[in-house]
């Protein structure tokens, strides 16, 4: 009798981590729409995060000099014919 009820305990938490299984893969798969969703919502090109950045520099005080600079100090490269 004691092994007929550890059988179906272990049955029905097999089946439970089972679904716990399945909840956190379609979890998974709804955040990946989401944010399919909202990059189509609002793209984040290299540029629209890169002008974010200055912006958020030059909003803290910093001048375009101090901030071309930091990404000099940072070696990143201008793009040709850009200015910051």
């Amino acid at each position: 009798m004691a092994e007929a009820t550890l059988k179906k305990s272990k049955a029905k938490d097999e089946k439970i981590a089972e679904i716990d299984r399945k909840i956190a893969k379609h979890n998974k798969q709804i955040k990946n729409l989401v944010d399919q969703k909202n990059w189509l919502i609002n793209p984040q090109t290299k540029d629209t995060v890169v002008n974010r950045a200055i912006n958020t520099l030059k909003n803290r005080g910093l001048t375009e000099q101090q901030i071309i600079e930091m990404l000099k100090a940072a070696d990143v490269k201008e793009k040709p014919g850009k200015k910051a």
